[in-house]
């Protein structure tokens, strides 16, 4: 079967949502686990061990408006710790999270974060670093969930799960991610999860990157546009324009 005929079959099959009790072994539906395996293949994820780590350099600008930029970012990526720093209109800001604890500056004011706002974060902009990528553990679940169109192409709608922590100092929705894969190229072209913000843990923000321009970056295929929506509406667009692996990052690059 030729690699497109095999993206076509897949689509074809995949239908339905499925629950399950995080007190028995979690569903893995073997399709769905071949179809990220792929993605997580054909996007250079052999190559992700040997990277320590990744800093990435690039501007902002608004949806309505993508040609024009209104800032620059840095982003930086060590296992599951990462930070983006942006500088707008003079004026500066960053978030950053080291083992799972995180924080926020605007200017010179820092300001903590509680802990089921960064709960199993992580870079979410860059495919190869947000949370779907531990789909090969036997704990999470693998979920086939339809078929769907995104911007006009043919598409795999998949939840990649992990159990959710009973402690409410760590309860959030970050564990559970949707990964649209492109149907002909096997690339990830969207990510979609809950965010937990506000002090009170109430505050629930639907999250979703689309990503487009794929480009080979150090033997990574990296998304060089990357559309953030909130809450359906699309708020930044970033593109990617210089990629560092290896740099040396330390405890330092994520904690103010």
């Amino acid at each position: 079967m030729s690699y497109r005929l095999f993206w076509l079959a897949i689509y074809i099959l995949f239908a339905g949502t499925h629950a399950w009790a995080q007190d028995s072994s979690p569903p893995r539906d073997p399709q769905a686990l071949a179809v990220l395996a792929r993605s997580f293949a054909a996007m250079g994820g052999a190559n992700k061990p040997a990277i320590s780590d990744l800093r990435v350099e690039g501007t902002l600008a608004l949806p309505n408006d993508p040609d024009v930029s209104i800032g620059t970012f840095v982003a930086k990526a060590r296992g599951d710790d990462f930070s983006v720093e942006t500088i707008q209109a003079g004026q500066s800001s960053s978030y950053k999270v080291l083992n799972g604890r995180g924080s926020f500056r605007q200017g010179n004011k820092v300001r903590p974060l509680p802990q089921y706002n960064t709960h199993r974060l992580t870079l979410d902009i860059l495919p190869l670093f947000a949370r779907w990528t531990k789909f090969d553990t036997e704990t999470v679940a693998i979920e086939p969930l339809q078929g769907m169109l995104l911007d006009g192409k043919k598409c795999l709608l998949i939840r990649v799960e992990e159990s959710a922590s009973m402690d409410p100092r760590f309860r959030n929705r970050h564990g559970s991610m949707e990964v649209v894969v492109e149907a002909d190229t096997g690339l990830v072209v969207a990510l979609r999860y809950e965010a937990t913000q506000g002090p009170s843990g109430g505050d629930i923000s639907r999250i979703e990157n689309r990503f487009r321009g794929y480009k080979n970056f150090k033997g990574l295929l990296l998304p060089t546009q990357i559309i953030r929506y909130i809450n359906s509406q699309p708020r930044v667009v970033l593109r990617i324009q210089s990629v560092s692996i290896n740099n040396g990052l330390t405890d330092q690059d994520f904690k103010h």
